[in-house]
């Protein structure tokens, strides 16, 4: 082989691992933007707005937008079934998609286990005591699951909501309580629920993809009292 087939034969290598190198590129550049797509798209997809609160007692404040709407405790002042009454009206005509209620240690009426409350004209306790509920889901150690749809498809998510606190008063005059050396949470929670609306206050735990909320109560920055449940930060991180 002379030096001018020698250069040609080179030079023919050359191209050949140019053209294999410029494939290869145009095939990462093609897989790079499907996935930019699809990533753009999941990105897209509109989010669940919750919105939390608690210890409106009978306050009709201004509630900010969102898909679900949680009151965690304290609907009433008193715990008499006129206010609690007149607290689940006012909730059901928020505009929020799904609204959910979790009594309170205010709300004596709803707790069965409380002997001295205000009755009026109502019969007594739970679901089925002459309340209106509505289109609002009351929790009581139970869990709900509501659904979410759009053109990508169908997402869910299930709530566990428990009013009961640690002891904070005497019997009778504060409701859904526990002794403090009761482990109320160890295998309350089932398993499966996305979201645990245990009172107001909401942490978030994970990544982009997955998140777990804590809900309990945190008083204001000036109080000097706590009715949280340590306990039940124990069993849920």
């Amino acid at each position: 082989m002379d030096v001018g087939e020698q250069f040609q034969t080179t030079n023919d290598t050359r191209n050949l691992e140019h053209s294999m190198w410029r494939l290869l590129r145009e095939a990462a550049i093609f897989v790079q933007q499907i996935l930019f797509r699809l990533a753009k798209r999941r990105r897209q997809r509109p989010n669940i707005r919750v919105v939390c609160l608690s210890d409106t007692h009978l306050q009709t404040v201004v509630i900010p937008p969102g898909d679900v709407l949680i009151h965690a405790g304290d609907l009433s002042q008193s715990g008499h079934p006129d206010e609690i009454q007149q607290a689940i009206s006012w909730l059901s005509s928020q505009p929020h998609k799904y609204k959910i209620a979790i009594a309170g240690n205010a709300d004596l009426f709803l707790d069965k286990s409380v002997s001295r409350v205000p009755q009026g004209d109502h019969s007594r306790h739970g679901i089925d005591d002459g309340l209106d509920w509505g289109e609002i889901r009351y929790l009581n150690r139970s869990t709900t699951t509501i659904e979410f749809e759009n053109h990508e498809g169908s997402r869910s998510l299930t709530i566990y909501g428990d009013p009961n606190v640690p002891r904070c008063g005497p019997d009778g005059q504060e409701g859904f309580q526990y002794d403090t050396d009761v482990d109320h949470w160890r295998d309350s929670i089932p398993s499966g629920t996305d979201r645990d609306a245990h009172r107001c206050f909401v942490r978030s735990n994970g990544d982009a993809h997955f998140y777990t909320y804590l809900g309990t109560y945190i008083p204001p920055p000036a109080a000097n009292w706590y009715f949280g449940g340590a306990q039940l930060l124990a069993v849920s991180y």
